[in-house]
């Protein structure tokens, strides 16, 4: 009949006591290796776009007026990309990038509308299109089902740490949570038992298998920041399309994405 999948067993074996003190095990493993503790891809990310968006985020507005008066069928018309209008809201969109990116620069062009032109222009190529595409990279792997099960999943790390471990392991890194259970009941350790031997009795049998679990949530932990900066982008219409954001019950919306201190909190 063949093994079932990881989903359907472990989430069984993530309520009994020595699975969740293997979980804890492992993760007592990883504080304990020398060195630098692995780090998130998408945190260094964070370190750029979240003071981007900090500057930018009341130019944001303007865009979505830009995109309010723009006419698709100026398209179908030789020699026209927009009209006047939403050519307008659109300098004036970049021209509140340069004022809060470059306010020194945008004082040194006074009235000089040629100078001003050519600052926006630059300011828009260099600065505000890589961070737009930045942003858009940034979520493009955003997973609302993902965002919620690790929402949901924070009432456990005050309450059982060795739960929230085990269940985060569980659906945000599965298949090293998977080997790393498979390898411990190779050797005669069964996740399946109701008594916990103590996490620092526990000799892991794939510690690689534990920092791989440990390293794919890592960077799943992501999804809440990813969820907030999505739906910015979509509230201003810097990203049209894409999945709805997990939000949480009783949630107020927010005009601009909060700091990532959930995230961080979860690392040991």
């Amino acid at each position: 009949q063949g093994r079932p999948l990881a989903r359907d067993v472990f989430g069984a074996m993530a309520e009994q006591a020595a699975c969740r003190c293997l979980a804890a095990a492992a993760v007592r493993h990883i504080r304990t290796i020398p060195g630098p503790r692995p780090q998130a891809s998408w945190a260094a990310k964070v370190d750029y776009l979240f003071p981007m968006i900090e500057k930018l985020h009341q130019c944001f507005p303007r865009y979505k007026q830009f995109l309010a008066n723009v006419d698709h069928n100026d398209l179908k018309k030789p020699h026209v990309f927009m009209n006047d209008d939403a050519q307008a809201k659109l300098g004036e969109f970049y021209l509140c990038c340069a004022l809060k990116l470059h306010p020194e620069k945008v004082e040194e062009c006074g009235r000089d509308n040629p100078k001003l032109l050519a600052l926006m222009k630059e300011t828009a190529d260099n600065d505000v299109e890589p961070f737009l595409q930045a942003m858009r990279e940034f979520v493009a792997d955003y997973d609302p089902d993902l965002h919620k099960q690790l929402e949901d999943s924070t009432v456990w790390n005050d309450v059982d740490e060795k739960h929230f471990w085990a269940e985060n392991f569980r659906f945000a890194a599965p298949q090293p949570w998977s080997t790393l259970v498979q390898a411990q009941e190779a050797k005669g350790w069964t996740c399946k038992g109701n008594k916990c031997p103590g996490e620092e009795e526990v000799e892991l049998a794939d510690p690689d298998a534990a920092v791989a679990a440990y390293t794919t949530w890592l960077e799943a932990s992501g999804m809440p920041v990813k969820g907030d900066v999505l739906g910015a982008m979509q509230q201003n219409g810097l990203l049209l399309g894409g999945p709805q954001p997990y939000s949480r019950p009783g949630q107020e919306e927010e005009d601009e994405p909060a700091p990532p201190t959930k995230a961080q909190e979860w690392t040991p």
